[in-house]
């Protein structure tokens, strides 16, 4: 019986980004890591659908969108995944709180916070570069929402799957999902086995050969 998007990230919700990562390796994925983006709040991990905006330096007339009309357009239960620059304060404790009010169910940044003891109360987790006082220029807005993106080097598009742990930040492109479950299953079987292996203290020839069982993609 095929799974629905529903039961897919619900299966994603009991995996470390550890298996999502050798998952990609193994299908040769790239470009699906977010680099130096934590959670504010510890053992914090988060599963969903990505709903991306965009920040940079304006030049002229550009259209430009607060964050509180992202967190309108964001549908509930999506995860906001926002480029941020340089370091500034992307994000507050209102608008966190707004954010939390609307439904969304977390929110990744390339940028830093402030406000953070509020923020942490949230239910909504927030993974960012740390905190800061810094307050953002405003000639950096946000121009485009609901568009590809690119975030500590990775590419994001709207739909994309997000898996955030205290590891970090993981894609997973929508397109490739089935392919990177059954991979999945397949690094979850071989991890079981290692690690019953070392409860029953077998050499490590043998134990070798366990791992090197996630050195090709199931087929």
């Amino acid at each position: 019986m095929l799974m629905t998007i529903e039961e897919k990230l619900e299966f994603l919700s009991e995996c470390e980004t550890g298996y999502v990562t050798d998952a990609l390796n193994l299908l040769g994925i790239q470009n699906c890591w977010i680099e130096n983006v934590l959670p504010l709040k510890s053992r914090k991990a988060i599963v969903g659908q990505a709903f991306t905006a965009q920040l940079i330096r304006i030049r002229g007339d550009e259209k430009c969108y607060t964050l509180y009309e992202v967190a309108e357009e964001c549908p509930a239960n999506r995860i906001l995944v926002y480029s941020g620059t340089e370091g500034y304060a992307l994000l507050g404790e209102n608008i966190s709180t707004n954010m939390c009010n609307k439904g969304i169910k977390a929110v990744v940044l390339d940028g830093k916070c402030r406000d953070i003891d509020g923020i942490t109360e949230l239910t909504m987790p927030v993974f960012c570069q740390g905190a800061t006082t810094r307050l953002t220029p405003k000639d950096l807005q946000i121009t485009k929402i609901d568009v590809p993106i690119f975030i500590g080097g990775a590419k994001v598009n709207s739909g994309d799957i997000v898996v955030g742990d205290s590891d970090g930040v993981v894609i997973i492109p929508l397109e490739r999902l089935d392919d990177v479950l059954k991979q999945i299953e397949w690094v979850a079987k071989v991890e079981h086995e290692a690690a019953e292996a070392l409860k029953n203290k077998v050499s490590i020839e043998e134990f070798k050969k366990i791992i090197a069982k996630k050195k090709k993609p199931c087929v």
